[in-house]
C-alpha cells in the first residue's frame, strides 16, 4: 500500500494571458533561512508526538525566493475585550506530509517578490479558517473562500513588489500560487463542472459516486475533497446550491465513489485516492494508492441517509462531524475515535438525469424552496428556488 507523496514546487504560466504564475509549497521553504526561535519535536509518553519540530515566533523565511515577514503584537481587542496574541508560527510534520506557515488573530504577513519583480495575484490553499476569517490587504483586495485566501490588484492596476495582509484570525497555509506582471489582469475562471446528488435512502449501490452533506446555518453544506497535493486531512464543509428537487448541487470533484469488496467499504476520491485510517493520526484521513487495510470501512449503520461508517481496524474510529471543546461542531467531516458527540453525515448519490431533460410544464402550480431545500408557502424577501414542474429556478423575493 502507498501513501500519496506531495507536489514539488514549480514554476508555470496558466489561467492569465501574459501573466507568469509561480506555484510554492510549504514543504520547500529554504530552513537556513528562518528567522525566529526554534522548538524540537515533542513526544507524549507513549512515545507518540505531541508536536513536531516548528519556529514559534517566526519571523521570517524564504520560499522559491520570496520573502516571508511576520509581526504579532502581544495582545489585540475582540470587541470590548483585550485578548492575548498567538504568535505566528512555522510547522514541519512527519515524512511526506505538509509543512505549514501558521498565523493568528492581529498576525501581520508581508510577501515580497524577487528583486525586479511585481505581484499582481496571490491564490493560497490552507485549513482552520472559520466563516468569519477576514485577511485585510495594504494594497489590493482579500477574500477568503473554502479554505482559500486569494489576493490582487484590480484589471489594469499595477503590481506591487511587497504586500501586508493582517488576518483576524487562525489560518494555516499550505501552498501559494502567485501570478508575476506589471498590471492585474482579468484571470481566465477555470471551468468546474458540477452534478447533481439526491439523498439516499437506506441503503449503498456499489460502484456509485456519493457526497456526504451537513445542513449548515443559512445552506446544505456538502464535504470538498482533501487537496490533491496532500496525503491527510479532514473534508473541509463548503456550501452548495440545491435545486428544485432538494438535490445537491455541487462540484463534481467532491464525489467519493463507495464501493463494496469482501473487505469492506472503500471510499476513493476524484483524484484516485483511498481515504483511510491510521491509529496514529486518529483526527485526520490518511490517503493511500491502493487499498489496504487502513482502506476498509464497515457501514454501521444508515438510516434516511444519515450514514456512519467505522473502521475495519477500530470500530469507535467513525466518519462524522466531530464537536471541539466549546460545544461547536467542527466545519468538516473527518475520523473521530470514539467522539463524545457528533453528527452523522447525510449521504446524496450523484443523480443520472436532471431537471434540465425534462420538458417543461406551464401549466404546473409554482412551489418556493429556501436554499435549504425546506417548502415555503408564502415566501417572504430573499432568495428561493422556484420549481414548476420538472424545470427549477432561482428568484429574488422583494
Amino acid at each position: 500500500m502507498k501513501k500519496t507523496l506531495l507536489s514539488l514546487m514549480c514554476v508555470a504560466a496558466f489561467g492569465y494571458a501574459n501573466a507568469e504564475v509561480v506555484n510554492l509549497n510549504c514543504n520547500d521553504v529554504d530552513l537556513t533561512t528562518i528567522e525566529g526561535t526554534y522548538f524540537e519535536t515533542t513526544y507524549n509518553d507513549d512515545e507518540t508526538v505531541k508536536a513536531y519540530a516548528h519556529w514559534q515566533p517566526l519571523e521570517s523565511l524564504v520560499l522559491g525566493g520570496f520573502t516571508f515577514s511576520f509581526y504579532a503584537p502581544d495582545t489585540y481587542m475582540d470587541g470590548d475585550t483585550e485578548k492575548s496574541t498567538t504568535q505566528p508560527a512555522y510547522y514541519t510534520a512527519k515524512e511526506g506530509n505538509q509543512f505549514t506557515i501558521r498565523v493568528y488573530a492581529a498576525t501581520e504577513m508581508t510577501i515580497t517578490a524577487p528583486e525586479g519583480s511585481l505581484m499582481t495575484r496571490i491564490e493560497t490553499t490552507g485549513s482552520k479558517a472559520n466563516a468569519a476569517l477576514v485577511v485585510t490587504p495594504d494594497a489590493g483586495e482579500a477574500s477568503v473562500e473554502s479554505q482559500k485566501l486569494t489576493w490582487g490588484v484590480g484589471e489594469g492596476e499595477d503590481g506591487v513588489a511587497s504586500v501586508k495582509l493582517t488576518f483576524s484570525g487562525t489560518y494555516r497555509i499550505n501552498t501559494l500560487a502567485i501570478t508575476l506582471g506589471e498590471k492585474g489582469e482579468e484571470p481566465v475562471e477555470p471551468v468546474v463542472e458540477t452534478a447533481a446528488f439526491e439523498r439516499v435512502g437506506n441503503e449503498i449501490v456499489s460502484g456509485k459516486r456519493y457526497v456526504f452533506a451537513m445542513p449548515g446555518d443559512n445552506a446544505m453544506q456538502v464535504a470538498s475533497n482533501i487537496d490533491e497535493s496532500k496525503s491527510y486531512g479532514r473534508l473541509a464543509l463548503v456550501n452548495a446550491e440545491l435545486d428544485g428537487n432538494a438535490n445537491v448541487v455541487c462540484p463534481e470533484a467532491y464525489a467519493i465513489t463507495i464501493t463494496e469488496t469482501s473487505e469492506g467499504y472503500t471510499l476513493k476520491d476524484e483524484f484516485g485516492r483511498f481515504i483511510g485510517f491510521d491509529s496514529a493520526y486518529p483526527t485526520s484521513f490518511q490517503l493511500y494508492t491502493e487499498a489496504g487495510e487502513n482502506t476498509y470501512w464497515n457501514l454501521a449503520e444508515i438510516e434516511d441517509g444519515s450514514v456512519e461508517f467505522e473502521s475495519t481496524l477500530d470500530n469507535t474510529a467513525i466518519i462524522c462531524q466531530a464537536y471541539g471543546d466549546e460545544g461547536t461542531p467542527y466545519t468538516n467531516v473527518a475520523v473521530a475515535v470514539a467522539p463524545a458527540e457528533y453528527n452523522q453525515p447525510i449521504l446524496y448519490v450523484e443523480v443520472t438525469a436532471g431537471v434540465e431533460d425534462v420538458a417543461v410544464d406551464a401549466n404546473a402550480p409554482a412551489e418556493f424552496f429556501n436554499l435549504q431545500g425546506v417548502r415555503v408557502a408564502v415566501p417572504t424577501s430573499g432568495l428561493y428556488i422556484r420549481r414548476q414542474g420538472n424545470t427549477a429556478t432561482k428568484v429574488l423575493v422583494k
